[in-house]
């Protein structure tokens, strides 16, 4: 019988490149720092310094607790970005042990407020954080989390006022706050908040280094048992086409869109709106996103397929159900990513043939993505140089 010889594969066997990848990935959940730098010497030196350039994810504010209680304030005044999702205080209060709080004795809005500015004193230990994200979670327990949550986000960007990035559900909560933060130069938000389209393009305008504009998806919290929270809808569109105008050069824009039983039309995605965004940042656009759950009308992708005409874009992110093959017809020749959905009725393959044919118009084109379900990444190629 013949006998074959399987050498031991261990993580130190596999290219350093990749190595940190695996890192990169581990890393991003937070609670995962202390058991991977703990593993051996070897991936303490080479995982180390990846700590403070990934985002450290908390799904949580005791999850972050946690971390900061095990690898104390040194990893904590190293962390650049933080992302955070500040989960309501009956869910999961800023500290398990809360017998001190005295909760019999304290009102319940007493409660929320001590519970902020615990979650406040937490955050101001990160000092050097430049990249911040607070997010709401899918589910609370009171209608007291509205004011818990924007308390917690007026305090945490005012001590941080040299943030350069800030992601948060703007829904129900005015802008103001942005005038604090001169140094921003990425903001993510719902594209509603109680700031109407005229403060909002005041606010916006005086940001002189906003490059990076975001539109994520806004949430509506439900309380314990399926009742949704009315007043989280979104209650102004702040982010108009007019408001788009009077920004200065983009250089990256992503919107996120669906449609469901609150959104049944449109907002942004438009004809209108994708023209007043190509008329005004063409030329200083270098990154394009659209991510959709549905198919734009017509004149919506006619204005999608024009503005990605852009000589000046390099990256290029355009998914929506049923897209068809003519944003392939006009690639710009300094175009280096691409990520997007197989063509209506071809297989996937059929677009890497298209690209292969077009690859003398596209000679910086480094990666292609593409993307089989909207909601996951199911095939990914790499174009060689």
């Amino acid at each position: 019988m013949r006998t074959f010889y399987i050498p031991d594969m261990t993580l130190f066997n596999l290219p350093e490149s990749i190595r940190h990848r695996i890192y990169e990935e581990v890393l991003s959940e937070g609670r995962n720092t202390v058991p991977l730098l703990q593993t051996c010497r070897q991936v303490l030196a080479e995982a180390q310094p990846i700590v403070f350039e990934v985002p450290v994810t908390f799904n949580s504010q005791y999850d972050l607790v946690e971390w900061f209680s095990t690898v104390g304030p040194t990893y904590a005044r190293g962390v650049k970005k933080l992302h955070l999702t500040i989960q309501d205080l009956e869910v999961l209060p800023a500290n398990r042990d809360s017998a001190h709080l005295s909760w019999p004795s304290l009102s319940l809005l007493e409660l929320y407020q001590s519970e902020a500015e615990k979650v406040t004193e937490l955050l101001s230990r990160f000092p050097n954080v430049i990249e911040l994200s607070l997010l709401k979670p899918e589910t609370v327990r009171s209608y007291l989390y509205s004011d818990y949550y924007l308390a917690i986000l007026r305090k945490t960007t005012a001590d941080l006022s040299h943030l350069k990035s800030i992601e948060f559900h703007s829904d129900e909560y005015p802008l103001q706050f942005a005038k604090s933060l001169p140094a921003l130069r990425k903001l993510s938000f719902t594209g509603y908040s109680r700031s109407s389209p005229m403060e909002t393009s005041s606010i916006l305008s005086r940001l002189r280094h906003l490059e990076e504009l975001e539109l994520i998806l806004p949430t509506t919290p439900t309380v314990f048992g399926g009742l949704e929270i009315e007043t989280t809808l979104p209650k102004t569109l702040s982010l108009t086409r007019e408001v788009i105008r009077d920004l200065r050069g983009l250089k990256s824009f992503v919107l996120r869109e669906l449609k469901d039983s609150f959104n049944r039309l449109p907002v942004f995605c438009t004809s209108r709106f994708i023209q007043a965004l190509d008329s005004t940042h063409r030329p200083t656009l270098q990154k394009l996103k659209i991510d959709l759950s549905f198919t734009p009308d017509v004149p919506s992708q006619r204005a999608i397929k024009a503005l990605c005409s852009s000589s000046n874009l390099k990256h290029i992110d355009v998914v929506w159900p049923g897209m068809r093959g003519d944003l392939l017809n006009s690639l710009p020749k300094n175009l280096v990513s691409l990520r997007t959905a197989p063509t209506f009725g071809r297989p996937p393959y059929w677009v890497m043939q298209v690209v292969q044919w077009k690859r003398a118009d596209l000679p910086n084109l480094r990666e292609l993505c593409l993307v089989g379900d909207s909601r996951s990444s199911a095939l990914t190629h790499s174009v060689g140089t």
